[in-house]
């Protein structure tokens, strides 16, 4: 796929931006800034699944994590700080954190944070 492509042909890792998610999405809370995948999460993810949990992220569904959590991110969201999301894909957990002044949102394997 044109996607698979990409990721061999930058040779991503945790220091290189996947993209810049440049259309408006409806009911978005924040700004995703730059998008990096780290080689572990890279090499078990897929399009679909990357696509999915950033959607989520941005919406507001912050998948696994505990209610005081929740209500931790509503409150970053509001105030500029860190934003965390953590969501089960195929038997694993990934974080997706997006910094505070919102120039990049990381995804990661949670045994790699």
């Amino acid at each position: 796929s044109d996607w698979q492509r990409r990721k061999n042909a930058v040779g991503l890792n945790s220091q290189t931006p996947l993209t810049r998610i440049t259309m408006p999405i409806l009911n978005a809370k924040f700004e995703l800034g730059d998008i990096v995948v780290t080689d572990l999460a890279n090499g078990l993810l897929a399009e679909e699944q990357i696509s999915t949990m950033l959607l989520r992220h941005l919406i507001g569904d912050w998948g696994a994590l505990c209610p005081a959590d929740w209500q931790e991110n509503e409150f970053s969201i509001e105030h500029g700080f860190r934003i965390l999301s953590k969501y089960l894909v195929d038997g694993e957990y990934y974080y997706v954190i997006t910094e505070a002044d919102r120039s990049m949102t990381t995804i990661l394997l949670t045994e790699e944070y």
